[in-house]
């Protein structure tokens, strides 16, 4: 994003300000979380003050001998720019200790 939050007429900077609350509740294996993103003026994200992200996500970890296998899933709404994104996915940590 440097170098892009600028006017493109006059070429004067936003000065973009994006605010994120997050909140989580986690459990032994299981997590889930929301995700509020507001932007305060016009700049890079809206062209007025607006929610620009809103997230729901859950996440759950499996075990596999010293490998942790989370798997988690994620609902993305922008309302301003009226799209939405589902995602999914999967990581692989090994435990190790390096003596």
């Amino acid at each position: 994003m440097y170098g892009m939050d600028v006017e493109a007429e006059s070429g004067d900077p936003y000065f973009s300000t994006y605010l994120e609350a997050v909140y989580v509740k986690q459990w032994e294996l299981w997590s889930a979380g929301a995700t509020l993103g507001i932007t305060t003026h016009k700049g890079i994200y809206a062209d007025k003050p607006a929610v620009v992200h809103t997230e729901f996500n859950v996440k759950r970890k499996f075990a596999l001998k010293n490998v942790s296998i989370p798997v988690f899933a994620k609902t993305i709404y922008n309302p301003y720019a009226d799209k939405l994104y589902l995602l999914g996915g999967v990581a692989f940590q090994l435990s190790h200790r390096w003596n």
